[in-house]
């Protein structure tokens, strides 16, 4: 630790030592996007923003290239001419931050290109800045009262859902900023369904990096799709929100409300909700906003990090599905503030929730369990009630206290209270009469408290020659779990005579981690297109964790003091990694290639201190990497990556200790587990084109993994299932996937085509035989959306699925079927400000093997709004949900060795009132009078207008 933190303090010396650059540059080549060649000697103008005065002044050389260079930062527009093209207009910042700006490929629009197009309905409106795609929000015609995801669905290349995802040119986007600011963490819709467009001046999409990438220019193959939302210069100050206030029967009801006060780059939010109709946050997207992380077991991942969680027998993954099981309630809240100043080289935000989330669960299951010399099936009920009660924080700050150096520190901490209570009824009979085998009937109860916090501090910093980068990332993560339960049933046994067995077990558990980790990056630029990466990185983590089973001495007894061993653990841990890598990439214009690998060397030092056990060995990890990508254009490009990667066997799958929560089907560990190795590949192509709205993405991946961690199982002579750990080989998967979305000509029509497949090799044991199961999946979904200005917008998806599911196992069975989801969504603007909103899913399953009767849905929802005041910012809304009353929670799942039907509660049939009112004040409120005015926006014909259409000719 002395050792890591002089390193530390001398690279902050070597950091800070270094003075600022004066000096400031502009650079950038010019396309024509017709012919995808460069544009020379265009006209390339730099005008002072403040006075109109022109500042600089050249015109692009023979590849399209120019550059500026001055030593006066401040506000410029940018001004790019050609008698044969469009205008091109860009504001250009220059500060402390930004001193060197490369403007990358600006596209040009050929005059004559644009009036090809009869009609053009919001061209200009659309712009290139190297890899980032810009709308300018004015151009686009929406109603008054409109929120962002309103906006979205009239963009060319996006597409939003009803449930509220984005898709933008065929990728699903992860992440929506607001002026490049995380708002309420990583959910998009937070955003999207909650501030009006008329506060948004552009939409731009770029596939964000990793902070050192960004800083390095070293790729790490890490991006997300991402959107941000540059709001107006005018718009950025007031009070802004949205409160809705809604009732039904049935106990049905959603309050919420989300307030804004922004003041230039300072924004402070605050929002609430209370809600009984399945609704867990502001979003659609909240499948671990309240989870406490409970999962199982300590895992190593292919990075060397450990997790470790102890399971709840919950998880929250069903919150975000189509149809969510049970029936649920959440009291959920939280506040946001995020500013910058002196010059944008500090900025900060952070972000609280708290949000309380009851559950109500029931569900039936049938299971047909396939075994080499027999079947046997599995009748299961379940019923469950779940309470939480999260505490979240989580703040970034980022210094930049001159060009060549960032400071980036990141701080997260959650505190969780659980409760559970889960009651199992099981009765595994034969197929042939249906001979009971076992029965158990149990009740679980569990409290448990989490809390966790983590750190990360990024230092990066230039060096003396462009891009010669030093990179320092350190991260400390803390946790404390400690949990308690009891374990109460009933268990019957049929083998030849009755037998009885009684549980009553007290569990306790405690964990406690502390892991932490340090790398440095070196980037040397070998020559003008070789570029060197060499990283170290060192790991340390620690790992207590106990779990007691107790039983009673006596059953007329109420203390529990007798430790059951077998379902007991003790265990300690204390992992060290040590890791060194090197990667070279080489860059050219249009591709680079990227190849290197890191190897790791690992000492694990774990006792079992029940059984008085230790596993102490060291091992060494290679992770491999090659990645080429090629670029066409702006918009068309080829990717390809390989990577390597080993799994360590978890602590769980190591240790001979049985999990009992379902004493019918028990699960060992196997201390002669060996490390599993997986190779991955991965290709895509994606291709766009601005004018016509065409997009097209595919892509196929191929995986394998030498010694794979499976279950063996097998069924003992009490007709329990018992299932161990153990290492196989021979699996392998492939995908592929593709898509098609493109404006149908002279019409608001937009047709898409989505195809998916998944093909997966798996080999298993059942009962000491090998078998292997071969699983083939296959989605067609074609599509249509329309729009008309603001009146009516539309979306078909005719989802069409085949299953394919082939065993080698011995009695075993082949299901081959075809089922059908279509979805569909209209929302109609009706005169006098009424509003009719409906979507409908359908589902369809065939009866086939094990299922006897198909299964058929009809989800459909329907809504009528009517809005009124002069903004028409207040509406009152009659919506109905289920009308049909159709919604059952149904799922099919087959494997190697069971086929799974199972029913579960859901939320039918209700209606709801509501009010909705988008408030607003300042310069906000003025917006909402009209559209905005009619401005020329940068990239227009001169004497051209934005919002709406606009017939061109001479």
């Amino acid at each position: 630790m002395k050792k890591l933190l002089f390193y530390v303090l001398a690279f902050l010396g070597i950091a800070l030592s270094t003075s600022a650059q004066s000096t400031y540059s502009i650079r950038g080549s010019i396309q024509d996007t017709m012919n995808l060649k460069a544009v020379p000697y265009a006209s390339v103008s730099l005008i002072r923003k403040a006075d109109s005065v022109l500042h600089r002044f050249t015109r692009s050389n023979e590849k399209g290239q120019f550059q500026f260079n001055t030593t006066e930062a401040g506000n410029y527009l940018l001004l790019v001419g050609h008698n044969q093209f469009v205008d091109y207009v860009d504001d250009i910042v220059l500060s402390e931050q930004n001193a060197n700006i490369d403007l990358g490929s600006i596209a040009l629009f050929q005059r004559g290109q644009l009036l090809n197009e009869v009609i053009i309905r919001n061209a200009a409106a659309i712009r290139i800045k190297g890899d980032t795609l810009e709308y300018l929000a004015d151009s686009f015609k929406v109603r008054q009262g409109a929120m962002v995801e309103d906006l979205l669905k009239v963009m060319p290349g996006i597409q939003v859902n009803k449930k509220g995802e984005i898709t933008a040119m065929g990728e699903k986007v992860e992440k929506v900023l607001v002026d490049g600011e995380e708002f309420f963490g990583d959910d998009p819709t937070v955003a999207t369904q909650n501030i009006q467009s008329k506060v948004v001046d552009k939409v731009q999409v770029f596939d964000k990096k990793s902070d050192q990438a960004q800083f390095t220019g070293f790729d790490d193959g890490q991006t997300e799709k991402t959107i941000n939302l540059k709001l107006k210069d005018n718009m950025n100050r007031g009070l802004f929100g949205k409160i809705e206030a809604g009732g039904g029967v049935n106990d049905r009801w959603n309050n919420q409300v989300l307030v804004n006060s922004f003041k230039n780059k300072r924004q402070i939010s605050a929002y609430g909700l209370m809600s009984s109709n399945g609704k867990t946050g502001l979003g659609w997207e909240d499948r671990n906003a309240f989870s406490g992380g409970e999962g199982g077991g300590m895992q190593m991942d292919e990075d060397g990090g450990f997790v470790w969680n102890v399971s709840s027998g919950d998880d929250d993954d069903n919150f975000g599905r189509g149809v969510p099981e049970g029936i649920t309630k959440a009291w959920t809240g939280g506040a946001r503030y995020a500013n910058k100043w002196n010059d944008n080289k500090h900025a900060f935000n952070t972000n609280y929730s708290f949000g309380r989330v009851n559950q109500e669960r029931s569900e039936n299951s049938l299971t047909e369990n396939l075994y080499p010399n027999n079947r046997f099936y599995t009748y299961d009920t379940t019923r469950s009630f779940n309470s939480r009660n999260t505490h979240r924080i989580s703040s970034r700050y980022t210094w930049t206290p001159d060009t060549l150096t960032s400071i980036i520190f990141n701080v997260n901490a959650r505190l969780s209270n659980i409760e559970n209570e889960t009651f199992n009824s099981t009765l595994n009979a034969t197929e042939e009469g249906g001979f009971v085998l076992n029965s158990s009937v149990r009740n679980n109860t569990t409290k448990s408290t989490t809390s966790r916090i983590s750190n990360n501090l990024t230092i990066n910093r230039k060096l003396n020659k462009v891009g010669r980068t030093l990179s320092l990332n350190a991260s400390y993560v803390h946790s404390d779990n400690e949990g308690n339960g009891f374990l109460e049933g009933l268990n019957g046994f049929n083998t030849g005579q009755i037998s009885i067995d009684t549980l009553d077990q007290k569990k306790d558990q405690s964990q406690i981690t502390n892991t932490l980790n340090a790398d440095l990056s070196y980037t040397e630029p070998l020559t003008k297109k070789l570029l060197l990466k060499t990283t170290y990185a060192y790991g340390i983590d620690g790992n207590f964790s106990k779990k007691s089973t107790l039983e009673k001495a006596a059953p007329d007894e109420t203390l529990y003091q007798n430790r059951i061993d077998s379902l007991s653990s003790d265990f300690n841990s204390l992992i060290q990694s040590h890791t060194v890598g090197a990667e070279f990439k080489w860059v050219e214009k249009k591709y680079n290639v990227a190849i290197g690998s890191r190897f790791r060397y690992s000492i694990f030092d774990q006792d079992d201190l029940v059984r008085n056990l230790a596993y102490d060995y060291g091992r060494w990890n290679i992770f491999p990497t090659l990645r080429f990508n090629y670029k066409f254009d702006q918009f068309s490009r080829l990717q390809f990556a390989y990577n390597g990667s080993t799994r360590q066997p978890s602590i769980t799958q190591l240790q001979p200790v049985q999990d009992n929560s379902n004493p019918l089907s028990l699960t060992l560990g196997n201390p002669n587990l060996k490390i599993g190795y997986s190779q991955n590949i991965n290709a895509s192509y994606f291709n766009y084109k601005v004018i016509s709205s065409r997009s097209i993405y595919a892509g196929v991946n191929f995986s394998n993994t030498f010694n794979n961690i499976s279950l063996s199982r097998f069924v003992d002579e009490l007709g329990r299932t018992i299932s161990q750990y153990i290492n196989i080989n021979g699996g392998y998967n492939g995908s592929l996937w593709g898509g098609l979305y493109a404006r149908i000509p002279k019409t608001n029509v937009n047709g898409k085509l989505n195809v998916s497949g998944n093909f997966n090799h798996t080999p298993n044991e059942i009962n000491a035989i090998r078998s292997v199961t071969n699983t083939l999946s296959l989605t067609l979904t074609p599509g249509i959306n329309y729009s008309l200005d603001e009146k009516l917008y539309l979306d078909l998806d005719l989802g069409t699925l085949f299953t394919n599911t082939q065993t080698t196992i011995p009695n075993g069975r082949d299901i081959r079927f075809l089922s059908f989801v279509p979805s569909a969504s209209i929302t109609w603007t009706l005169p006098k400000n009424f509003e009719i909103s409906t979507d409908a899913d359908y589902q369809y399953n065939p009866p086939v093997g094990p299922y006897a009767t198909p299964f058929s849905r009809l989800l459909w929802n329907g809504s009528l709004s009517y809005r009124m005041l002069d903004n028409k910012n207040l509406t009152w809304r009659f919506s109905v949900n289920d009308i049909l009353r159709q919604n059952r929670g149904y799922e099919r799942t087959t494997t190697a060795n069971f086929n799974q039907e199972r029913n579960f509660m859901t939320l039918t049939r209700f209606w709801m009132l509501s009010m909705i009112w988008n408030f607003n004040d300042g310069p906000m409120a003025a917006a909402q009078q009209g559209n905005g005015g009619g401005r020329r926006m940068p990239g227009m014909p001169r004497g051209m207008r934005s919002g709406g259409s606009r017939r061109m000719g001479r």
